[in-house]
Parts: structure tokens; sequence; C-alpha cells
């Protein structure tokens, strides 16, 4: 399995992570998926102004592709 191969795979499992835990984060708040996504977000936004930029760019890429 080839570099690229691998890194796709890997991107893939962390989508479906992400998307598992805004339906989990959605249904917790009682609210839609869409509102879930935007408040996570924010969150996100809020928690990476506050850290320092290599903790930033490794919380970046823990994330999705389009959302770090």
């Amino acid at each position: 399995m080839d570099e690229q191969h691998r890194a796709a795979r890997r991107q893939g499992r962390t989508t479906q992570t992400w998307r598992r835990f805004l339906h989990e984060l959605a249904e917790a708040c009682g609210v839609e998926v869409d509102q879930a996504e935007r408040a996570a977000g924010y969150a996100l936004e809020v928690l990476e102004s506050r850290l320092l930029k290599e903790e930033s760019e490794d919380l970046n890429g823990q994330l999705p592709m389009g959302l770090g």
C-alpha cells in the first residue's frame, strides 16, 4: 500500500470519526447536526486562538481536511 493510499484511508477514518462526533453532539444538545457542526467549529476556533502556533498546527493535523 503506497503512502497516498494510506493518507486517503487515514483521512477517511478521521472524517468518519468527526461525523460520529457531530451526531453525538447534536443528540446530546438536542439540536440539528448542522448546528452542532457550527458550534464545534466555533469552539475549535476559540481553542486555536489560545494555543501556541505549534500546538495549533498539531491540532489542525488531527482534524479532517477543510476543517483545520
